[in-house]
């Protein structure tokens, strides 16, 4: 019998910024899947060790239209076969980006 691949469960909170955004999530450097504000999301990722981020676009009147690029901390996941992990991405609007965490 195989074994499935872990999933990751992904949500980010529901903040209230302005204009257009773009979140993409990042596994081990490459574009896994986009999510917008107050979403979950699910995917799997292969066994092992993974790093993690979230890299927000936006574009607005206050950046002139001018895309604006901010990354959240990097987040170290070990993924084992048949497991689930949750992520949840949080703005933290002192320092102006995301904050990833497993919950």
């Amino acid at each position: 019998m195989a074994l499935t691949l872990p999933k990751v469960k992904f949500t980010l909170a529901q903040t209230t910024l302005f204009g257009q955004m773009t979140n993409t999530i990042l596994v081990d450097g490459r574009a896994q899947q986009t999510i917008q504000m107050g979403e979950t999301v699910d995917f799997e990722v292969p066994v092992g060790k993974h790093q993690i981020q979230l890299v927000l676009v936006a574009r607005s009147i206050a950046t002139l239209f001018i895309p604006v690029t901010r990354k959240s901390n990097v987040l170290e996941l070990t993924a084992e076969a048949e497991t689930q992990s949750a992520v949840l991405g949080e703005y933290d609007r002192v320092w102006g980006k995301f904050k990833l965490r497993l919950i």
